[in-house]
């Protein structure tokens, strides 16, 4: 079924939707460190007020100026002034997980059941692209749409409505208040380039500046003055009120100068995490005019070229820093930075990168919507919630040039907010763990504990490895201090592999890590103060996401490896006897020449206990390429060829005795190739309700 205002296709089948969303040196010569951090970085103090704001920011950027024109002033004498040559520590990127699909879930009445987002935590909704709200109604965003579409009965599925969204659509949530009253919240990211025409002008921070020239971002403020960008990212939320879903409209948009991270919804409740960038002017840190310092010895010209940057820095208004956000309702726009509140902003104490994290907390079980913020200044990448608290982590920041707090270097700093109270969120504390943090499956709250899986990157000092790479799990409680400590830990897991995957279910965990096996890890956490590794095992591959099939058993998806450790051998779903965790065994393993989202994005991973289940989105690939005349593509040729022979949804029984048996396959590659190189994937599986028949 094609809607005929979409450029892209919605397929129904049956009752199942599926939507197209888019190293030499001797290991003995190297030891392990294992300093602690003192939790006591990590806390946050509340602003007193705007003055404290502004104060923060700039101390913390001309320290960081100071320690760039040292540095470039004389490296050799700066390195001395810091214990040495910088001691690196090598670690990955810390990602969120950037939008994960739909899991069996929901049971609104005896007759009608229907796939739900696969959240981690029971009665905790994570946004996705897709949604369900009763078994009726498909709510999608997809080829820049939102699209709702009556699935029920399935003889009769249509397009309700469509309506367009802002930008690049991220995800949304759909709050069903009673069969009349409904709302969804849609996340999506404007684009500078390209004249957005949806960026209201007043979030677009630009001005004449001679400079540079014509139109220049605020940072520019001075001749001298280095800009490294045209502005800041811009997101939007919008929530729609969709009373009558033939006829949706906005009730509510909100703009910011920051990136969308993540967000939780709980009982209509919604908490969005977001992530922006602390501007301000980017004075020069080195000599390159030689006029303007004519007369002055060099020490006098680099003395001169600090002064010059400290006065810029603190004669810049704070609004330069700050990002935006504007909330237009009813025709009214409320501008402020971030927060109109100084109130909000929790400071740390000491720099943690450029950067602010907001926590932006709504209620849509009101009438009225009204927002309220968060905001720490410092990062914050990665997000966890149980139903009481939110968790935002970020790893701790070390400039490249600053090697004075190396051992925090390695640590991820988490702080913990309550969200109880619907309107806003409270910060409880903070701690700290050595390493960082894979993902969100990393973090999991038990009883007031804290669960924590990390890997601690390499170190390396004057050229000499000094710390091997290591695997942690620490769990913190919360003391009367409202430090995050930790209160118990099994450490130095797997020397010299990192972390793959984590799952904690009840009291039990379970870890994976690899570099050239799998080791997968059985925990009892029975008592939190004194976790237990009690087994381990080895095996080629390893595990990117692990779900639990039922008391007994796991089932995985990964990437297939041989034993020496190369993956370029496809995707792995794998079952685990876990019945002894003492003795975990793997008992069925299906490999499949291709890739899927669901190996790296939980939401695009779909079990259906009760009819055995798995659909999972995957693109599978030949040795050769497919003729364009095979899949009956009046097109050129050139254009569509690809090493890819399928594209689409594969669906499987899965059973602890009998295995991983393939059933249904609902192919779109045709449709793929006719988007040519820049098409969206089928990323989602979906059903409405029970009346799912899967033939083999």
């Amino acid at each position: 079924m094609t809607h005929p205002h979409h450029p892209h296709r919605i397929a129904l089948i049956t009752a199942l939707l599926c939507i197209i969303i888019s190293a030499c040196q001797s290991q003995n010569d190297i030891r392990v460190e294992t300093t602690s951090i003192n939790p006591l970085e990590a806390q946050l103090r509340t602003a007193t007020s705007w003055d404290t704001v502004e104060e923060y920011l700039k101390e913390a950027r001309i320290e960081e100026f100071r320690q760039q024109v040292e540095y470039n002033r004389n490296p050799e004498k700066y390195y001395a002034r810091h214990g040495g040559i910088p001691e690196i520590a090598l670690d990955d990127a810390v990602a969120d997980a950037a939008p994960n699909s739909a899991s069996a879930g929901g049971d609104q009445d005896a007759n009608l059941n229907y796939s739900e987002t696969n959240n981690q935590e029971k009665g905790v909704d994570e946004a996705d692209i897709i949604k369900t709200d009763d078994g009726h109604h498909v709510y999608a965003l997809s080829g820049g749409h939102l699209s709702i579409i009556d699935s029920y009965p399935a003889s009769d599925m249509h397009t309700v409505s469509s309506i367009d969204v802002a930008g690049s659509p991220i995800e949304m949530f759909v709050y069903k208040k009673n069969d009349d009253e409904r709302r969804a919240v849609v996340f999506s990211r404007l684009h500078y380039y390209g004249q957005d025409l949806d960026i209201p002008e007043e979030m677009l921070d630009l001005q004449q500046d001679s400079a540079v020239g014509a139109d220049a971002p605020v940072c520019c403020l001075a001749i001298g003055c280095y800009c490294g960008g045209w502005g800041r990212p811009i997101t939007k939320m919008t929530i729609y009120n969709l009373d009558d879903l033939s006829n949706p409209s906005v009730e509510q948009e909100v703009y910011t100068q920051q990136n969308y991270v993540s967000s939780r919804m709980i009982d209509g409740r919604v908490r969005a995490v977001f992530n922006g960038y602390i501007n301000g002017p980017q004075p020069r840190t080195w000599l390159d005019n030689a006029d303007a310092n004519k007369g002055l010895s060099t020490e006098e010209a680099w003395d001169k070229l600090l002064a010059e940057g400290i006065e810029m820095i603190e004669k810049t208004p704070l609004e330069y820093y700050l990002p935006k956000t504007m909330v237009v309702q009813d025709g009214q726009k409320n501008i402020y930075q971030v927060t109109p509140n100084y109130r909000d902003f929790l400071l740390p104490r000491s720099s943690n990168g450029r950067s602010v994290v907001d926590i932006v907390s709504f209620d849509l079980t009101k009438d009225e919507v009204n927002n309220t913020h968060k905001a720490i200044l410092g990062q914050g990448s990665l997000v966890y919630a149980s139903e009481k608290n939110i968790y935002v982590a970020a790893h701790s920041h070390n400039a490249w040039w600053d090697n004075s707090f190396l051992e925090e270097s390695s640590a991820t700093w988490i702080h913990k907010f309550d969200i109880q109270n619907p309107t806003i969120a409270r910060y409880l504390g903070s701690g700290a763990v050595r390493g960082y943090i894979h993902n969100q499956f990393s973090m999991d709250e038990d009883d007031g504990y804290l669960r924590v899986a990390t890997t601690e990157s390499p170190l390396w000092r004057n050229g000499k490895q000094v710390r091997e790479q290591t695997n942690h799990l620490f769990i913190l409680k919360q003391g009367k201090n409202g430090y995050l400590n930790i209160a118990g830990s099994v450490e130095n897991l797997a020397p010299t592999e990192n972390i793959r995957s984590a799952r904690f279910l009840g009291d039990v965990g379970y870890i994976v890590t690899f570099r050239q096996i799998d080791p997968l890890f059985t925990f009892d956490l029975s008592d939190n103060e004194n976790p237990k590794k009690l087994g381990e095992l080895k095996i080629e591959g390893f595990s990117t996401y692990i779900h639990p099939l039922d008391d007994d058993h796991l089932l995985t998806v990964g990437q297939e490896c041989d034993d020496e450790g190369r993956c370029g051998q496809g995707m792995q779903i794998a079952i685990f006897d876990v019945s002894d965790l003492r003795d975990p065994k793997l008992i069925h393993k299906k490999v499949i020449q291709g890739y899927s989202q669901a190996q790296y994005n939980h939401k695009a991973f779909t079990y259906v206990p009760e009819k055995k289940l798995l659909a999972i989105p995957v693109q599978e690939w030949q040795a050769h390429d497919i003729e364009c005349a095979e899949l009956d593509i009046d097109q050129s040729c050139l254009r569509y060829t690809t090493g890819r022979n399928f594209v689409g949804m594969r669906t499987f029984e899965i059973d602890p005795v009998s295995g991983i048996t393939s059933l249904a396959d609902i192919e779109h590659t045709s449709l793929y190739l006719e988007q040519g190189q820049y098409a969206q994937q089928l990323d989602r599986f979906a059903y409405p309700h029970w009346y799912v028949t899967v033939h083999r």
